[in-house]
């Protein structure tokens, strides 16, 4: 059910990233707003036909092959999950209010008080699994989260700037960089013309693990590579995930001409950058990285070991995405997200083919096919970024 969420909410992203891009004052943020809620809406609505009509069965049972009690406890949990849009685009549209507002400790409370209420379910699960089905359960851990991570930060706003909207005001008076969306008359057209981009790169990201695992399925070791590539994939997304919202920080910064600014952006980027490398190198080369997939993951040796190849060749990947993030808040900064999109397009076609290569050429480590050909899709999609904003003279 999780995956069939997330295809259906993939288009609704980047709500976050429009928010923080577009809003400078009360007209572009009652704009902004009003199509994230007809946006919502419509996924909601979707997603609702979906999970309560027999196409969501269908779907499970025909192409995912669920069968039995699990067929039926995955048709509760997604029925359970049709607010999950909703709760998850209230949270991202007041967190691009908070990037806006510069009160972005805001979001390490609001994940602190996520992971507290996770653990008080996982805590106490025995005692609800008394008065309501384990499907309901699963469906509300994931959805109480979201629920109080948007809570805790729109309750943060409500003290810091007296409401959502109340500072708008002051964005507004502050503004005073170039012509302001308010001065262009922000419309829907334009709105739209910002975020379909992303959506379609959103949409995109989802598309990365099922490829790599159809990949690593035709390898000689199936169950052993593609258990090695998950273990040692996942846990290096773990490292590199506070580079994954570097791209708010040219959003909200970033001035052109401003060469003071765009260099302070770029030492600090490299500087994230370098210590995301150097826990890679530490976690792969020292005892860690094999006493935490061994004792904590809890996964054999032989997967371990093949695990640990792919964080090597991780040591890398900090770099790559510091230069996709960067380049992508430009392009956000300068409202051109067409480019990002197209970046998503040559990265999924480079995977694919790197994918279907590697396989023709054996290897001891099968696992290592998955992480290269990731390494090189992003590195042509941050090369094509990098290449787009230098070559419209908006940086570098």
């Amino acid at each position: 059910p999780k995956s069939v969420l997330d295809v259906f909410k993939s288009p609704m992203l980047m709500v976050r990233q429009t928010v923080s891009s577009l809003v400078e004052g009360r007209e572009s943020y009652t704009k902004v707003k009003n199509f994230v809620i007809i946006g919502v809406l419509a996924v909601v609505s979707f997603l609702a036909l979906i999970a309560l009509s027999g196409i969501g069965k269908w779907i499970f049972k025909n192409i995912m092959g669920i069968e039995g009690k699990t067929l039926q406890e995955a048709v509760i949990i997604l029925r359970v999950f049709i607010f999950f849009p909703l709760a998850s685009n209230l949270r991202n549209f007041v967190q691009g209010m908070v990037i806006k507002y510069d009160i972005t400790p805001l979001f390490t409370a609001a994940t602190v008080l996520r992971i507290l209420y996770i653990l008080l379910m996982i805590v106490f699960i025995d005692k609800l699994m008394i008065f309501l089905p384990e499907a309901v359960i699963s469906g509300l851990l994931f959805l109480g989260a979201i629920l109080v991570e948007g809570m805790v930060i729109w309750i943060g706003v409500k003290i810091f700037k007296g409401g959502v909207a109340a500072g708008i005001d002051s964005i507004e008076a502050g503004k005073k960089e170039e012509a302001s969306s308010e001065k262009n008359h922000l419309s829907y057209n334009r709105i739209f013309m910002f975020f379909y981009p992303l959506s379609i790169t959103a949409l995109f990201k989802f598309l990365i693990d099922p490829i790599v695992k159809i990949g690593l399925g035709r390898t000689p070791q199936t169950d052993l590579a593609i258990s090695a590539f998950s273990v040692g994939w996942w846990l290096g997304l773990i490292f590199l995930s506070p580079l994954f919202m570097f791209r708010q920080i040219p959003i909200k910064f970033w001035k052109s001409n401003d060469k003071f600014r765009i260099k302070t952006i770029r030492k600090f980027g490299l500087l994230m950058a370098s210590v995301m490398s150097l826990i890679f190198a530490i976690t792969a080369f020292s005892g860690i990285g094999e006493y935490i997939i061994r004792n904590w993951i809890g996964a054999p040796e032989n997967v371990g070991n093949w695990a640990i190849d792919i964080l090597k060749f991780m040591i890398i990947h900090p770099f790559i995405i510091l230069v996709r993030q960067y380049s992508e808040g430009i392009l956000m900064k300068k409202q051109l997200t067409g480019f990002i999109s197209k970046a998503k397009v040559i990265s999924v076609i480079t995977l694919t083919i790197a994918i279907f290569s590697f396989i023709l050429i054996p290897m001891s480590n099968p696992a290592l096919i998955g992480i290269i050909s990731i390494l090189l899709a992003h590195f042509a999609e941050a090369f094509y970024l990098f290449y787009t904003v230098r070559n419209r003279s908006l940086e570098y």
